[in-house]
């Protein structure tokens, strides 16, 4: 009875290490991020190909009827943007269309995939109460939202969680990945409940100094025009009210009449 017991006892023992094992190796991969070396391509790397089969096999999945779409090194956590609310790192994502048989990877760089979600869902959200439930949609149509990391921003050599993230759209009947944020702004939260092809953003500003303060504006981007306009919601600093006041009265200075020669 002791042995089976002892037994029992090692072979759950194992079975978990081996469960925290894949937890943290999974973890450790995304925390440390893709390192951004150059590195000369003398061969074709067998690796990546091993990581398409393995995506191909445990990740693929079927949407909107007509595209298998699966992701590379997919590591998930709880606490996503879209409707299922969890989050999708991957290192890259393929769309394979099922009616023509073209076979698109979405990035050709480096990049650090932060989350993933179609873009037209409705979820249902507990309020304060908890006796009632409050919807929240988004309708792009049949586009993939993306939330990824594409730029060193903090210059450590790696494209990890302490970058900022930009915000994409990719059409896959185009076959085309759309970057909707204008330089120096970085994606901080989508808003919910907005009109039908209408994406609301909270983005904040870098402009590569090294501090801790930064400004946030609300970015609305039309999917049907590929437009897109930045609302700075917040008033000018103080600083900012001097420099201007400042060429005001230089300029006024410069534009008054010059009086005559004696």
């Amino acid at each position: 009875m002791e042995k089976i017991r002892f037994i029992t006892v090692i072979f759950l023992a194992i079975v978990l290490s081996l469960f925290i094992f894949a937890i943290t190796k999974s973890y450790l991969y995304f925390d440390k991020g893709i390192e951004l070396k150059e590195e000369e391509v003398i061969f074709e790397d067998n690796s990546n190909k091993s990581e398409d089969r393995e995506a191909l096999k445990e990740n693929s999945k079927i949407i909107w009827d007509q595209f298998l779409v699966y992701p590379t090194n997919l590591s998930q956590e709880a606490g996503g943007t879209g409707p299922e609310g969890i989050l999708n790192h991957a290192k890259n994502l393929t769309f394979i269309n099922l009616n023509t048989g073209s076979v698109k990877k979405v990035f050709e760089q480096k990049v650090y995939i932060w989350d993933f979600f179609p873009g037209k869902f409705t979820i249902r959200k507990k309020s304060i109460n908890r006796e009632e439930y409050n919807e929240e949609s988004l309708d792009i149509d049949k586009r993939l939202l993306i939330i990824a990391m594409t730029e060193d921003t903090n210059r450590d050599g790696f494209l990890n969680n302490r970058d900022f993230k930009k915000i994409f759209i990719y059409d896959p009947f185009r076959e085309k990945l759309i970057p909707i944020l204008p330089d120096k702004y970085y994606f901080e939260k989508i808003l919910y409940n907005s009109k039908k092809g209408q994406l609301i953003l909270i983005v904040r500003e870098h402009n590569k100094k090294e501090n801790t303060d930064y400004k946030l504006s609300v970015y609305v981007y039309d999917v049907e025009v590929n437009e897109g306009k930045l609302i700075k919601s917040e008033n000018p600093s103080e600083e900012e009210n001097s420099d201007t006041k400042e060429k005001k009265e230089d300029k006024d200075e410069n534009n008054s009449p010059v009086p005559p020669r004696p």
